[in-house]
């Protein structure tokens, strides 16, 4: 829940079960899951998440829904349906990642670059991919819904909580200026997102739409590099569970159009297989990492890093970095707009992704076809 800082202390649950008198149960634990170091101390809504022990006369049941009241016969004000996404197999998937709110109303030709996206992370071993939504151009709709159709993307749309804009037009400015509030909000999307799907799926991976985790060297599967490489050398380091594998930052420049130099044999649609040209150095340990979390250890999620753990009061997750031969958050640059993708830079060409080149070219252009975004007869957008 996100809420003023602090109010949750008065805070109890009724849970409904069907046509019965709602359950009283009291807040067994606040967990506030930002930290004020990182700032915000000033924003009027802040995120927590709450517990609620089931009053054991209800045995095994799931409740309806739960509503928050200061006590057992105040009003209720608001109603939370719960979700319980039970695993239906013998054993969970691998991989789930959640895309935070797309606010993208505003950008016509990403839908073209989200089809590259979502069919990398396919090529890679995603199994489902989760999309947060607040406002997108109808084209990137089209992407999305295409995928609802044919493969396993789940759209949730949200709004801003409270007295916060909701306006579409306006809020790529909104919130680039109220940054703190989107980034408070942020953590309830990504530990609702985990809560979603932590029994059907071993491991969340939260990304955004610019930046993608890829194996290098011989390794080409996040499975592969999970199972075969990482897990093995990570228990012979240390014999513990890891809550997370974090992956390095690296940027990759977006200079195609200003150089003039596109690689003829790729088409132009394809950004990531155009632009290679990457930062030789990688942003310091911890700065703008992604992660693997494990599912079966997470309490909660910021966006890099897993914010608390089952038995881990002082909010230390293990953890465990991917040897660079290994693997790296490849973060592609929109323009100049981040200082990490600034001019002069010291440059190399990094060709890994062009491992995938001929099954990520074939996906693209068949779904730019089926989506309309690809003229069948010239190949041409």
């Amino acid at each position: 829940m996100i809420d003023k800082r602090n109010l949750t202390e008065n805070a109890n649950c009724l849970m409904w079960f069907g046509n019965e008198k709602p359950a009283f149960s009291k807040i067994s634990h606040s967990l506030y899951i930002w930290n004020p170091k990182w700032g915000a101390r000033n924003e009027s809504l802040h995120p927590y998440v709450l517990s609620c022990p089931i009053p054991k006369e209800y045995g095994d049941q799931v409740p309806d829904s739960v509503t928050l009241v200061g006590h057992p016969c105040d009003r209720a004000t608001n109603n939370l349906r719960v979700v319980y996404n039970a695993l239906q197999e013998e054993f969970k998937k691998d991989f789930v990642v959640c895309v935070k709110a797309l606010n993208l109303k505003h950008n016509a030709s990403f839908a073209i670059r989200l089809v590259e996206w979502i069919e990398l992370l396919r090529i890679l071993g995603a199994d489902k991919i989760v999309f947060y939504q607040l406002h997108v151009h109808e084209n990137i709709t089209r992407v999305l819904e295409h995928y609802v159709k044919t493969w396993n993307v789940e759209i949730i749309k949200v709004t801003m909580p409270g007295h916060l804009a909701n306006v579409p037009d306006l809020m790529p400015t909104y919130l680039k200026y109220r940054g703190s509030s989107k980034r408070l909000q942020e953590l309830i999307y990504f530990t609702d997102c985990l809560y979603q799907n932590m029994y059907q799926y071993q491991y969340v991976v939260l990304l955004d739409v610019d930046e993608v985790i890829v194996p290098r060297g011989e390794i080409k599967t996040w499975q592969q590099l999970i199972y075969d490489i990482t897990l093995p050398e990570a228990f012979a380091a240390k014999n513990i569970t890891y809550a997370s594998f974090i992956a390095r930052n690296v940027y990759f420049m977006d200079d195609k159009k200003e150089l003039d130099d596109w690689y003829l044999e790729i088409p132009k649609y394809m950004h990531m297989l155009q632009h290679v040209r990457r930062d030789r150095n990688y942003i310091k340990p911890g700065g703008g990492i992604k992660a693997f979390h494990n599912t079966d250890l997470i309490l909660a999620l910021h966006n890099h890093f897993a914010r608390a753990c089952i038995g881990d009061p002082k909010l230390n997750c293990p953890k465990y970095d991917f040897d660079l031969k290994d693997a790296h958050l490849q973060h592609y640059c929109t323009a100049r707009k981040n200082p990490g993708c600034t001019s002069p830079r010291n440059l190399t060409l990094d060709t890994n992704v062009w491992r995938f080149k001929h099954e990520l070219i074939d996906a693209v252009t068949a779904t730019l076809k089926e989506t309309g975004f690809l003229k069948k007869s010239n190949l041409t957008l």
